[in-house]
């Protein structure tokens, strides 16, 4: 998936991977938001793929 567009889906900004590339720390709440994505969008292709 392109950075920004995971950056867009996960946190509604298309600048996050680059901005932390660069030394942004995203706050407890932003972090949880990014890990909750990642694992429903995980589960959503472990789902599909069984199919």
């Amino acid at each position: 998936m392109p950075r920004t567009k995971f950056g867009r889906l996960a946190a509604r900004d298309p600048r996050l991977v680059d901005d932390m590339r660069n030394g942004r720390e995203p706050r407890k709440a932003m972090r949880e938001r990014i890990e909750h994505f990642m694992n429903r969008y995980e589960g959503e292709r472990t789902h599909a793929d069984a199919r």
